[in-house]
């Protein structure tokens, strides 16, 4: 099994340097894979470890397995 790679990220919020956008594949799971909560400002993502709730400023990775991670702000 080779080395994972990242496909696609994005930083709920954008970033100081600007906006931050998902590119299609992470688009695509905005809705389906990923839940939205508008009430609460909040994505929850699947991931290796089970859902996380991502907020303000964290990112989201999708990696070449197909797999979702967070990184906390």
């Amino acid at each position: 099994m080779g080395d994972l790679v990242v496909i696609d990220s994005f930083t709920i919020g954008g970033t100081k340097a600007g906006p931050s956008m998902p590119g299609p594949r992470l688009q695509q799971m905005l809705g389906t894979r990923i839940a939205i909560d508008m009430a609460s400002h909040t994505l929850t993502v699947p991931t290796r470890q089970g859902p996380v709730i991502a907020g303000q400023g964290d990112r989201i990775v999708l990696w070449s397995d197909n797999s979702l991670e967070v990184q906390k702000a």
